[in-house]
C-alpha cells in the first residue's frame, strides 16, 4: 500500500525485463497473461555478530573465547576439549549460507583444530554426532571441509594450504547437501584463492550449534581469530534474484532490459 504499480504490456516471451520497479505488473499483449515483479533483495542474516559481545557464546576448557571484538583461539592445546559454541537453533539440512573472516596466526606441527564447525548439539568437536567442520591440519595449514554422520567421517573436500597472518574471507554454501566453500583475500569480493566442494553425507541432520576450537586429538598449540560472522538459514544465496511471478505464484525467467 502507498506504492506505485507500473503496468507493462509486451508480447509473450521467455525474456522478461528486470530494469523496472518492484511490484510492476507485466501483461502479455497476445496471451493476456499477467506477471508480478519481485525485485532483487539482500537476505537478512538469521544470525550475525562482529563479536563485540560474547552474549550467547559458551566457553569450554580454556584458550578459545569471544574477547576483544573477535572469536580468538589463543595458544590453546588442540588435544584437549577447548572450544566455544553458540546455539543457532534448528539449522536447515539442505540450505544455508555462512560468511566469516578467518586469520590463522600460529600453529605447531601436528596440531589439528576446527576454527568453524556446525554441530548437532554442543558436545566436543570430536564427538560421535552429526557435524560439518572446517579442519586445519598442521604442519602446512592444510584446510578442508568434511561432514560427519554420527561416528562416520565423510569424504575430504578440496584442500588448500593457508598462509599464517593472512585474513581469509569465507563464503560457504550448502545447496542440497553439496557444500561449496570460496575463500578470498582482501574482502568478500576480493581475490579468490580457493574454491572447493564436498558432499555432505545424506544422514547429517539436526545441526543446531556453531563451534570453534580443538579437535580433542593430535597435540599442538594454536592461535587464530574469527570475525564478522553471518549465517543465513534456509537459503542458498545471500541475494534473492529479481523474478517475475505468474498468477499461480510460479517464478518465470527474469532477464533482459526494457526499452
Amino acid at each position: 500500500t502507498g506504492g506505485t504499480i507500473t503496468t507493462i504490456s509486451a508480447p509473450a516471451t521467455t525474456v522478461k525485463p528486470t530494469n523496472v520497479q518492484d511490484n510492476s505488473i507485466l501483461v502479455e499483449k497476445d496471451t493476456a497473461n499477467r506477471y508480478w515483479f519481485d525485485a532483487e533483495i539482500t537476505n537478512t542474516p538469521t544470525y550475525e555478530t562482529n563479536f563485540s559481545t560474547n552474549t550467547g557464546w559458551t566457553t569450554v576448557g580454556s584458550g578459545v573465547s569471544v574477547t576483544g571484538g573477535e572469536l580468538k583461539g589463543n595458544a590453546f592445546s588442540s588435544s584437549g576439549d577447548n572450544r566455544t559454541h553458540y546455539d543457532l537453533g534448528s539449522i536447515n539440512d539442505t540450505a544455508w549460507v555462512m560468511k566469516f573472516e578467518y586469520t590463522p596466526t600460529s600453529s605447531t606441527s601436528g596440531a589439528y583444530y576446527m576454527p568453524i564447525a556446525l554441530t548437532a548439539g554442543s558436545n566436543a568437536l570430536n564427538g560421535s554426532y552429526d557435524a560439518i567442520r572446517l579442519y586445519i591440519d598442521m604442519g602446512s595449514y592444510t584446510s578442508f571441509w568434511r561432514s560427519k554422520d554420527g561416528s562416520t567421517e565423510g569424504s575430504t573436500g578440496t584442500t588448500y594450504n593457508l598462509t599464517a597472518g593472512t585474513k581469509y574471507y569465507y563464503t560457504v554454501t550448502n545447496n542440497n547437501k553439496t557444500l561449496t566453500s570460496v575463500a578470498r583475500t582482501g574482502s568478500h569480493t576480493g581475490t579468490t584463492v580457493s574454491t572447493g566442494t564436498t558432499t555432505i553425507q545424506s544422514g547429517v541432520t539436526g545441526l543446531t550449534h556453531i563451534q570453534s576450537g580443538a579437535s580433542s586429538f593430535n597435540a599442538g598449540t594454536n592461535t587464530y581469530s574469527i570475525d564478522n560472522l553471518e549465517f543465513y538459514n534456509g537459503v542458498t544465496s545471500v541475494i534473492t534474484p529479481a523474478t517475475w511471478v505468474d498468477g499461480c505464484n510460479n517464478s518465470v525467467t527474469s532477464t533482459g532490459t526494457l526499452g
